[in-house]
């Protein structure tokens, strides 16, 4: 996915390049091929659209289409080519199964469609427009009645059925977005240059003139894209709403670089001005990019807890959200670029409340509750919340405490015996789970450990598990060894961090009698064999036996 985001990124680029040169055909090759560089320009140097550009989500093909789209309309009127209509309407209606909300594709199409047949009659037109008309229906028929439109059940589709009328028509939303889209793709102060600049290349009766009538149905899809964008999303909200107006973007584009291209034109002594306002507008791109490029330097909130629970989490079981939660598709890898080696299943509930923790572990198989601050403060400011939560154990509040919108990580169970075991003032045991108290030979034995590090530990220690005998032979009869968590103990480094240990296995031997056996659990430095000193010595009432201290005892009674 990432590859082919990348793809269609350079592909837009390519169509928007031809858009521009068919919009200035009339003033020659010069002309073409500085709107047309322009335009490539813009695009590819844009600081959010190369950033979100390559995120592995199927959203990034939405703008080859929304680019085809105007290509095409362009194509066919300026060349007199009716098929280009076709190639237009196949871009737009690739750009409507994306995103409904690219409805907004067809203006152009449409527009081309009307001046060409005012040109060149019905008779002429009707083989095209024949064509047109099944492509049109049959994508229509599909998406009603086999995909099922109109019946969506997600967060955008609920939306605009609450509040999308009203969204639509507010002007506060609507003037927002309309500054974003700007921000997000040609900052206004170019967009003011290129206007002027076709200000004053108008002033020059004796200069062609480029496809100006196009400004007509531009506003209308740069209007009509914002509105509905409106309708369901602000983009303040975050980097990812910005994306949706990316296609608005192109238009603005293609406005200043035929204007440029215009004045170009129109000032054809004037070389040398050109190529300081062409070397101008590279430099203050890349200043541009460099001044954006702090926006993104804080790595961004999904990609911090991909990181996190990929290297941290086991794959324990589902992962809750709130349904209106930010970080709601953190792990549904088409969407959101997720490419960590654990896959984890999601689900959505509001008000978790309603069920008992152990109920949503038994019979959900929901092992984690992630939520964040704003989640906190809006579907889960619930009086009983609080109170529910501290049933929980929480893992991890993700990223630093010092960010405004930190993410909660909480296990749903807390461990089944809690302890309080030191490792050389280092690593604390905090408590474990057992899968049995009672054992037959042969059965597998479990025992899953709970971390906590004081300091950031100073080694790379791994954990041992040995079965011995109660009477004091030291010899495992049965025993684990390996890493104590997902994570190297030198990434230890946050001291409020529960982190879920490896679940050792042990299997019983077959031929083990009948008795009281106990176990005995501890770390060591990988690389010297050193044991790390448990500490209390005498915490007798603790039932796990720490590395050689005073017995700590698990008696397992085979039978």
């Amino acid at each position: 996915m990432r590859w082919l985001s990348v793809v269609s990124g350079s592909l837009t680029t390519l169509l928007l390049f031809f858009t521009a040169t068919a919009l200035t055909k009339q003033l020659g090759q010069v002309a073409q091929l500085i709107s047309g560089g322009l335009v490539a320009l813009l695009w590819a140097s844009a600081a959010q659209i190369v950033e979100i550009g390559v995120l592995a989500i199927p959203d990034s093909l939405i703008y080859p289409c929304t680019a085809l789209a105007l290509l095409g309309s362009v194509w066919a009127l300026e060349s007199d080519a009716p098929h280009g209509l076709v190639v237009g309407l196949i871009g737009a209606i690739g750009a409507v199964y994306l995103k409904y909300s690219l409805v907004y594709a067809l203006i152009p199409v449409g527009y081309a469609a009307l001046i060409l047949l005012r040109r060149r009659g019905l008779r002429a037109m009707w083989p095209t427009l024949g064509v047109m008309a099944l492509i049109s229906a049959g994508a229509a028929a599909y998406l009603i009645w086999g995909y099922g439109a109109f019946g969506l059940n997600n967060t955008e589709a609920n939306r605009f059925r609450d509040v999308g009328l009203a969204n639509l028509l507010s002007l506060e939303r609507n003037g927002i977005n309309l500054w974003y889209s700007f921000h997000a793709t040609l900052p206004l102060a170019y967009f003011g240059v290129g206007i002027v600049a076709g200000a004053l290349a108008a002033r020059h009766r004796q200069v062609p003139r480029p496809a100006l009538h196009w400004l007509l149905p531009f506003a209308g899809y740069a209007l009509c894209g914002i509105a509905l964008m409106s309708s369901v999303k602000l983009a303040n909200d975050g980097y990812g709403p910005t994306r949706y107006l990316f296609p608005v973007g192109q238009v603005y584009m293609l406005i200043f670089a035929v204007a440029t291209a215009w004045w170009a034109r129109a000032n054809i002594r004037r070389v040398v001005l050109l190529v300081i306002l062409v070397g101008g507008l590279v430099s203050v791109n890349l200043w541009q990019i460099n001044l954006r490029a702090l926006d993104f330097a804080p790595e961004d909130f999904k990609v911090t807890l991909w990181r996190y629970a990929d290297a941290t989490l086991p794959n324990d079981g589902t992962i809750l959200f709130p349904d209106s939660s930010p970080l709601r598709d953190t792990f549904n890898r088409p969407h959101s670029g997720y490419n960590g080696a654990t896959a984890f299943t999601w689900a959505y509930d509001d008000n978790p409340t309603l069920r008992s923790p152990q109920s949503f572990f038994d019979e959900g198989a929901v092992a984690f509750l992630i939520f964040t601050e704003r989640d906190l403060a809006g579907v889960y400011n619930l009086p009983e919340f609080d109170a529910y939560r501290e049933q929980l154990l929480l893992l991890k509040q993700l990223p630093a405490q010092d960010r405004p919108d930190s993410a909660f990580i909480y296990y749903m169970l807390p461990p089944q015996t809690p302890t309080d075991v030191a490792f050389g003032e280092q690593i604390r045991l905090v408590g474990y789970d057992l899968n049995a108290t009672t054992y037959r030979t042969g059965e597998v034995l479990r025992i899953r450990p709970y971390w906590q590090a004081a300091v950031t530990p100073q080694g790379n220690y791994s954990m041992f598990v040995h079965l011995v005998a109660l009477n004091g032979d030291p010899v495992p009869l049965a025993q684990f060894d390996g890493a104590p968590s997902k994570r190297l103990t030198p990434s230890w480094s946050d001291p409020s961090e529960v982190l879920i240990g490896t679940s050792a296995t042990i299997a019983l031997p077959p031929d083990l009698r009948a008795g009281n056996y106990q176990l005995i659990l501890g770390l060591y430095d990988f690389m010297t064999g050193v044991r790390l000193p448990a500490d209390p010595e005498d915490a007798v009432t603790i039932p796990i036996f720490i590395n050689g201290s005073s017995p700590h005892i698990k008696k397992l009674m085979l039978e």
